[in-house]
């Protein structure tokens, strides 16, 4: 690797007869005039202005940071080769990290934005990115570099026809100046590497700045910070601060972004006791628990919420009072009241915790549990039923039938002997019984009177006999 940036510095050095006024390519670098400060990031970006009369084939794209410019012999340098190139017009590719070619490889985060017209093409067979050129005893050649009337090359051309016209490449850079670079002037070099080691580039100066170390802290409580947090108030690893008698600390992870009320990064971070004069009286039948603190900066505010824990004693908790009524609350100063933040109580280390985005005053609290109005129960009208009326079952009387009596057959005394009578055998009345027919009566007439001229004839036979 150390022989890659060697040779990059000596194709710089080599190509420096090419970087001539007329070389048709102009950089600007934003802002003009970048600082930084050690250990913290800084963004700039370089635009390469690219005119129809520039002839150079663009093979990379070169990044060159130190402590002086190509070709000098830098004791500090961050060289970053083959930074990417789009390969259509209005296009930024995609935003990737790339390591410097020399150790200790120090790191850089780069895309690349092509302006309008960039592209790519072929003719006749060769690969014809770059800008045509009008020799002195020749016609336009439009398809490329060309240099000593047969030297063709490629690059990056405008158009996909001529390939002539202006166009621009815009670096995005961010770069972390690294920890052990003393404060002064650098330089920033921008460039083009084509075939042959043909070599287009420029540079501009900028300022690093040592890392500015607070003084200690005058006031316990207060917790400098200006060396974790960067310009854009990220912190760069994780922090935890404290109060004096430790009764509260707070937690902000890494990659949290803190700024305070004036949107400048935090330098310091404070958790004060406050006066118990100050403090903001409990809510009616409520209780602040111990102290209240106030966090400082006032009214800073975090993209992510951080951590605060309170430490109580039991023996200060009021009668009545349970540990799992303990809540952190926050004055909100507008509404004149302390308002409960979610949070979960310990009580086998006697601690409180919750997540807060921004810095106020802050307290354990125990807020008066809010009774429910007694809603008397709802009587509920019932809907009068009319009556059930039964139908009853119409029962169809009943007949009770008479019991068929024989009738009487009276027998009649035997006439003397001798004497024969005869009997005038009436025939039965016809009568009509409820439930028998007339002709069942005619029958049973019939009948008995048979059995009787039976039984008379019988005796009267027998009696001749004797």
């Amino acid at each position: 690797m150390v022989a890659i940036a060697l040779a990059l510095t000596l194709a710089i050095a080599a190509s420096l007869w090419f970087s001539v006024p007329t070389k048709a390519v102009y950089f600007t670098f934003s802002p003009s005039h970048p600082s930084g400060t050690v250990s913290r990031s800084m963004h700039f970006s370089v635009t390469m202005d690219i005119t129809n009369d520039d002839i150079l084939p663009i093979a990379q794209l070169i990044l060159v940071i130190g402590d002086d410019k190509p070709p000098a012999d830098m004791s500090y340098q961050d060289a970053f080769v083959g930074l990417p190139i789009p390969s259509a017009p209005n296009t930024t590719t995609p935003t990737i990290t790339m390591a410097t070619v020399n150790p200790p490889y120090h790191t850089a985060t780069v895309s690349t934005t092509s302006g309008p017209s960039w592209g790519s093409g072929t003719r006749s067979g060769r690969k014809a990115y770059g800008y045509g050129y009008t020799l002195p005893t020749g016609p336009w050649l439009d398809w490329g570099y060309h240099t000593f009337d047969t030297d063709f090359g490629y690059g990056y051309n405008n158009v996909a026809t001529s390939y002539i016209g202006i166009t621009s490449l815009t670096l995005n850079i961010t770069w972390t100046p690294p920890s052990d670079w003393p404060a002064g002037t650098y330089y920033i070099t921008a460039g083009f590497l084509g075939d042959n080691d043909k070599v287009i580039f420029d540079s501009t100066t900028f300022t690093l700045s040592a890392r500015a170390r607070a003084a200690p802290a005058a006031e316990p409580g207060v917790t400098d910070v200006s060396d974790i947090v960067g310009e854009d108030g990220v912190f760069t690893e994780a922090v935890t601060a404290g109060s004096e008698d430790g009764n509260v600390s707070l937690t902000i992870g890494e990659g949290t972004a803190g700024l305070t009320a004036e949107g400048e990064p935090i330098s310091e971070i404070s958790i004060l006791e406050m006066e118990e004069a100050d403090i903001p009286p409990p809510p009616e039948e409520g209780h602040v628990i111990g102290l209240a603190y106030d966090f400082g900066p006032d009214d800073a505010t975090f993209d992510e919420p951080i951590t605060i824990s309170f430490t109580y004693d039991p023996d200060d908790l009021p009668e009545g009072v349970s540990e799992e009524d303990l809540v952190i609350a926050v004055w909100d100063e507008d509404a004149g009241e302390w308002i409960e933040l979610p949070s979960v109580v310990d009580t086998v280390n006697h601690t409180v915790t919750a997540t807060v985005d921004h810095f106020t005053a802050f307290a354990i609290v125990v807020l008066p549990v809010e009774e429910e109005e007694e809603v008397p129960p709802v009587v509920e009208e019932e809907e009068e039923v009319p009556p059930v009326v039964e139908e009853e079952e119409e029962v169809p009387p009943v007949v009770e039938e008479e019991e068929e009596v024989p009738p009487v057959v009276e027998e009649e005394e035997e006439p003397p002997v001798g004497e024969e009578e005869e009997e005038e055998i009436t025939p039965p009345e016809l009568e009509e019984k409820e439930g028998v027919a007339w002709w069942v009566w005619l029958i049973v007439g019939l009948a008995s009177a048979a059995v009787v001229g039976l039984l008379v004839y019988f005796l009267w036979w027998r009696r001749r006999l004797a």
